[in-house]
């Protein structure tokens, strides 16, 4: 063994503030740590895996800055290992401290040697001991630590997450909630569904019933639908009384962006055409009329405004009169249909 004992309660540069990070963090804390003063440097292991930040790269403008402060005399604190069974001595807090001892010549460092579980438990303290610098995780190092926490047990909740990891309970909630829903997704095995960015993850996320999910997300996929309109979908879809009322708003749905998913499957955008806020516009009217089906209901109080309004009115209406003819041009079986 490296790493040589020194008796509890000795002089030595033992660090009150980890000792509180491991105790308070790990289950039967005090019983899973010691202290040694000396430990080798070139014992200590490094593994991406057992960090809270991604890959092992070191700021060496930051273990510049620690090396002459330890040159002043500043006491540092004591880095943290994870003594594996298998796999020798890792460092999951301090590797900059690491460094920066090395780059003095000095052939050692004090150390607390912790017992973890798991690479996830060392992922979790490394981050908790990450947030008590006051450093952010960039976004996948939080989400892999918050993932990585959630798989603990007993699991910590998202406010504790959040205050461990020093951010928004909301952030680590939208972190479960897509890699949920990116779970489901996977075991629905909804083709594409990888390529779903997170701005359309996190409102599918509403929908509990695997197969409105499922459709619903291979209509967002086929039609190319933006978050707004992802929004929308989810709301009409949960607001439906039954399975099959939810399917039967997403088979319309899917009739009426049948020119966005034919655009899509062409290989272009669907946000080339103003079909996404044609159908939005028009849709929230129908709703809206429905809702107030007498014109004078939709009156202005003031009657200054009145004729502008009359003639935007008029001008949008003329507009869509010659786009619900062109529509008709196109399409004269589907135009008779309807007319019918």
């Amino acid at each position: 063994m490296a790493a040589s004992k020194t008796p509890r309660g000795s002089a030595s540069s033992k660090s009150p503030r980890v000792e509180s990070v491991l105790n308070s963090h790990l289950p039967h804390g005090e019983e899973r740590w010691r202290f040694a003063e000396v430990y080798k440097i070139e014992d200590i292991g490094r593994d991406a895996e057992a960090q809270s930040r991604i890959g092992l790269d070191l700021d060496k403008r930051y273990v510049t800055e620690l090396a002459e402060k330890i040159k002043a005399g500043v006491v540092l604190d004591p880095v943290v290992l994870w003594e594996t069974p298998s796999n020798g001595d890792l460092c999951v807090e301090g590797n900059h401290r690491v460094a920066a001892y090395a780059k003095l010549g000095h052939p050692t460092v004090p150390a607390y040697l912790v017992q973890l579980d798991s690479v996830d438990e060392a992922r979790y303290i490394s981050a908790v001991f990450n947030a008590s610098h006051g450093k952010r995780l960039d976004a996948d190092a939080l989400k892999a630590a918050v993932l990585a926490a959630t798989r603990l047990r007993p699991e910590p909740t998202a406010a504790q997450l959040a205050k461990d990891y020093g951010v928004s309970a909301s952030q680590v909630g939208k972190i479960k909630s897509e890699h949920d829903v990116r779970t489901r997704l996977d075991r629905l095995g909804v083709p594409g569904s990888a390529t779903v960015t997170q701005g359309l993850v996190l409102p599918l996320a509403r929908i509990n019933l695997d197969e409105p999910l499922r459709q619903a997300t291979e209509l967002v996929i086929d039609a190319g639908m933006s978050a707004t309109d992802t929004r929308a979908l989810v709301s009409d879809v949960t607001a439906a009384s039954s399975e099959a009322a939810m399917l039967d708003v997403i088979r319309k749905a899917r009739a009426e962006m049948a020119e966005a998913i034919t655009t899509v499957s062409s290989g272009r955008k669907a946000s080339g055409s103003p079909l996404t806020d044609l159908r939005r516009a028009v849709g929230a009217l129908e709703k809206v009329i429905e809702a107030f089906p007498d014109p004078t209901a939709w009156l202005p109080a003031d009657d200054a405004v009145l004729l502008p309004w009359a003639d935007r009115i008029v001008k949008v209406a003329a507009h869509l009169v010659e786009v619900a003819k062109a529509y008709r041009d196109v399409a004269p079986e589907a135009g008779e249909e309807s007319a019918a």
